[in-house]
């Protein structure tokens, strides 16, 4: 999944899109904590539907750079939806968004903006404004309004360790240990065996053997 932001006051996407919502909250709060604005998930089947029809409308005008939609109502949604999905991702240091926005007070004044080599954002003037981001028409307009919105994509797994596809021969479990690296169950060296027990064991012996 990724999460989206729209500019309420301009009705256009801001270029604040990620897959970790934490991500996005503090990139708002480093960024637009000034603007009035709506953060959504772009796979949610109830997506945009907090917008008006005019709020829609003029999303999908200054996205697509059209002067008109080709529907209304919940098609329009629908493809203002599409479109949110193809904004490009933020591409940002997960850390370094939190440590800027926790270096943020409460209540601040100044304008900032995301600093990609520091720890602190870096302040901007006045007249610092993001520019709106613009996603061309999708091309089977008619499909997309006509169908659910689509499921999110799955995202690879992190790679892990592959183990041997087969336990080695006794032999080589010796020498695979301690070599460095993951060690697979059957790699692990063997516990020392537990003492048993004999007849030199004056603690066991049977009574009728004492003297």
């Amino acid at each position: 999944m990724s999460y989206a932001v729209v500019n309420r006051e301009t009705c256009t996407f801001l270029p604040i899109k990620h897959h970790q919502l934490d991500v996005v909250c503090n990139m708002c709060w480093i960024e637009a904590n000034h603007l009035g604005l709506h953060i959504f998930n772009t796979y949610d089947k109830n997506a945009l539907k907090m917008l008006t029809d005019l709020e829609l409308l003029l999303l999908y005008k200054n996205t697509t750079g059209q002067d008109k939609a080709p529907r209304f109502g919940e098609p329009l949604r629908k493809l203002c939806v599409e479109l949110s999905q193809r904004v490009p991702d933020l591409q940002v240091e997960a850390h370094r968004v939190h440590m800027q926005a926790e270096s943020i007070p409460s209540d601040h004044s100044e304008l900032y903006k995301y600093n990609p080599k520091g720890t602190t954002p870096i302040k901007v003037d006045s007249l610092f404004k993001h520019d709106p981001i613009l996603v061309p028409r999708a091309e089977n307009e008619k499909l997309v309004a006509d169908s659910p919105i689509a499921d999110a994509p799955v995202r690879p797994a992190a790679s892990r360790p592959a183990w041997p596809a087969t336990p080695p021969a006794p032999g080589a479990q010796s020498a695979a240990v301690g070599q460095g690296g993951p060690v697979a169950p059957w790699q692990k060296a063997p516990p020392p065996a537990a003492k048993v027990a004999g007849p030199s064991d004056t603690q066991i012996i049977a009574p009728w053997l004492k003297k």
